[in-house]
């Protein structure tokens, strides 16, 4: 699904990520941890294609990224951004415009918007202009928007930062569940790192631009003493 060889992504002559070497096979799950600054939603924006690497090798879905990108490859990625990012409309457009654009059917479209608004608990709102909607209701609608595309790669960074500890577990379990139905392979940022013991197979500890560690999820926090050093609150509460 993704392979990265000696990756690197460069902001002037600041290299943000270095030497970056990853193997994520298809349908596994994995986390990126690290301190603020460590280049993990840089790297999210990679396996994104929406920015293109600086040196070395990467490989998305079975093709090589460079200069040009099939579109194919593109409608198979789903992303979901930290700061929220919609279209000007209601609830309901904001899934149905991106199912359009991939020129679904109407009842398809019909189908896949009131599927997954419901199983977020979205429907009540789905007339509802977009900029309305509260942080953990916008939180939601991009998870089910997201999901709504039937990505092969999903990729989600901090997908509950703006959801309350009460509703936090709720969408957590409803994530959990959409995921084992639709079984896309994900890569995802958090800062809370219950959501990898929850959510993920594997994850990769990064710290100045480059991944410094990765192996199964909690093997790797309960056994690392990287881990234990870097997130000791973490340690004591597994």
């Amino acid at each position: 699904m993704i392979e990265a060889s000696g990756l690197t992504w460069s902001s002037g002559t600041k290299n943000i990520l270095e030497d970056i070497n990853i193997s994520i096979s298809p349908g596994t799950r994995w986390g990126l941890v690290g301190p603020n600054g460590a280049g993990k939603s840089t790297l999210l924006m990679l396996f994104a294609l929406l920015l293109r690497p600086t040196a070395g090798e990467l490989h998305v879905l079975g093709a090589c990224i460079g200069r040009h990108i099939p579109v194919v490859i593109r409608r198979q990625i789903a992303i979901s951004f930290q700061q929220p990012r919609f279209l000007t409309g209601t609830v309901w457009q904001n899934v149905a415009i991106p199912l359009q654009l991939r020129r679904l059917s109407r009842q398809e479209i019909r189908l896949r918007v009131g599927t997954w608004l419901d199983r977020f608990d979205l429907m009540d709102l789905a007339h509802q202009p977009v900029h309305t909607l509260s942080g953990g209701e916008q939180a939601r609608l991009q998870l089910a928007r997201a999901l709504a595309l039937k990505p092969a790669l999903l990729l989600l960074d901090e997908p509950f930062a703006a959801v309350d500890a009460t509703s936090r577990s709720i969408l957590k379990e409803r994530l959990k569940s959409a995921l084992a139905d639709a079984s896309p392979t994900l890569v995802m940022i958090s800062h809370d790192y219950s959501d990898m013991l929850d959510l993920t197979e594997q994850t990769a500890v990064m710290l100045g631009g480059r991944i410094v560690e990765h192996g199964p999820t909690e093997t790797l926090f309960r056994h690392s003493k990287l881990v234990q050093t870097l997130f000791p609150t973490l340690v004591h509460r597994i």
